[in-house]
C-alpha cells in the first residue's frame, strides 16, 4: 500500500474544511486519558490482547499547540499526538466541537434516530431525580458512547449521585450497544452553563 503526503494533505484539508463548514472551528476535548496499544505490539497477532498502556490527551495537544505556533519542532512524533486527536473526533462523531453553531454532531439518518430516542429516554430517566443542586444536564453521543454531564450548583449530595446513577443505567437498558459515561462538572451561579454543553441539553434549571 502507498500513499503519499499530499493526498493525506488533501484528505485532512477536505474533513477540517467540512468541519468548519459546519460550524466547528475549535474542539473541546472534555477526555484527558486513553488506553494504547505499545507500537511494537501493534502488528503482532496475540492470542490474548496484548497489555495496554495509558496515555494522556494533555500532552499530545500540548505538543501539536507548539508545532503550530513554533515553539516545538515538526519532528514524527507529532504526528502521531495529531492522530489521535483526529481518532478522538472521528470515534466520538465530534461530540464536543465548539464553534459557531454551538455543539453539534454531524447529521445523518442514522444519528437523528439516535439524538431522538436518546433525548426521550434521558427526559423520562430524569422524571423525579432532579433536585435543586443541579443546573442542567447536557449529552453528548457517537455511534458507540453516550455522555450524561451534570453541572451543579455548590457540592453534590450522595442523594443526588445515587439520582445519577439511576439515570445512568435506564439509559444503559436503553442502549446496551454504548458505553454509557456520566460526568459531574460544578459551575456554580451565576457562572454561564452554555460553554459546558455538550451536544443537546435535556435540562436546564430556572434562574433568575
Amino acid at each position: 500500500m502507498r500513499i503519499t503526503t499530499e493526498e493525506l494533505r488533501r484528505a485532512l484539508d477536505l474533513l477540517l474544511s467540512e468541519l468548519e463548514a459546519n460550524g466547528a472551528s475549535e474542539w473541546v476535548i472534555e477526555q484527558a486519558f486513553y488506553r494504547d496499544v505499545p507500537s511494537e505490539e501493534r502488528s503482532d497477532s496475540h492470542e490474548s490482547p496484548p497489555q495496554l498502556g495509558m496515555g494522556q490527551l494533555d500532552a499530545d495537544v500540548e505538543r501539536v499547540k507548539g508545532i503550530a505556533s513554533g515553539s516545538a519542532d515538526p519532528i514524527p512524533p507529532g504526528l502521531v499526538s495529531v492522530a489521535r486527536i483526529l481518532r478522538l473526533a472521528g470515534e466520538r462523531g465530534v461530540v464536543a466541537m465548539k464553534g459557531g453553531r454551538g455543539h453539534e454532531t454531524p447529521r445523518t439518518d442514522q444519528n437523528v434516530e439516535l439524538r431522538r430516542n436518546l433525548l426521550l429516554a434521558v427526559q423520562v430517566a430524569l422524571l423525579g431525580e432532579v433536585s435543586g443542586v443541579i443546573r442542567g444536564i447536557t449529552l453528548g453521543w457517537s455511534s458507540s458512547e453516550i455522555v450524561i454531564r451534570a453541572i451543579v450548583d455548590g457540592p453534590l449530595h450522595e442523594e443526588d449521585k445515587e439520582s445519577l446513577e439511576c439515570v445512568a443505567s435506564e439509559v444503559i437498558a436503553g442502549f446496551p450497544a454504548h458505553h454509557v459515561a456520566v460526568e459531574v462538572k460544578r459551575v456554580d451561579a451565576p457562572e454561564p452553563l452554555q460553554p459546558h454543553g455538550l451536544t443537546a441539553w435535556v435540562f436546564i434549571r430556572k434562574e433568575a
